[in-house]
């Protein structure tokens, strides 16, 4: 494996942060569409319902307004699980349709292995990153010497 230059790893940790952000952005954009979309239109025919049902006289105020509340907390509930699924869905395809052939790009332009790129591009992002989540970054020497030795507790069965 070649070293990377200064150059090099500053490139890399610049890169990284481009396309992290676009993850992220990408991210955000369809998590905000989903949340309001499925609050929008699921609000709509709830209130309706409740209106409906007020006006025949089959709930009263008290037990209308308890509904709406419940109504509310449960569609708010389902609006951010289908706003984080959205958000996910987004981050894997820009990742797969945008950020990976620009990585596969320049490591095949740098000469350097995708290794190599990871390894430098997790040290530039924060933890949690969306990015980090594709790398795979080489493990310090000692890491993998710690990894390779059982712990005193796994041979004790503690």
């Amino acid at each position: 494996m070649i070293e990377l230059s200064p150059e090099q790893q500053a490139e890399i940790t610049r890169l990284a942060g481009e396309f992290n952000d676009r993850l992220v952005q990408a991210g955000s954009t369809y998590a905000e569409r989903a949340f309001g979309l499925s609050c929008g239109l699921g609000f709509l025919p709830a209130l309706a319902l409740l209106a409906v049902l007020f006006a025949l006289r089959f709930i009263n105020v008290i037990l209308a307004f308890t509904l709406f509340i419940i109504v509310i907390l449960g569609l708010t509930g389902l609006a951010n699980l289908l706003a984080y699924t959205a958000r996910l869905n987004a981050v894997r395809n820009t990742y797969r349709q945008q950020v990976q052939p620009e990585i596969d790009r320049y490591i095949s332009q740098q000469g350097i292995s995708r290794q190599q790129f990871d390894t430098w591009a997790v040290t530039g992002l924060a933890d949690g990153a969306p990015l980090t989540i594709f790398l795979n970054p080489a493990l310090p020497q000692a890491a993998e010497e710690e990894d390779a030795k059982p712990a005193d507790d796994e041979l004790t069965g503690r």
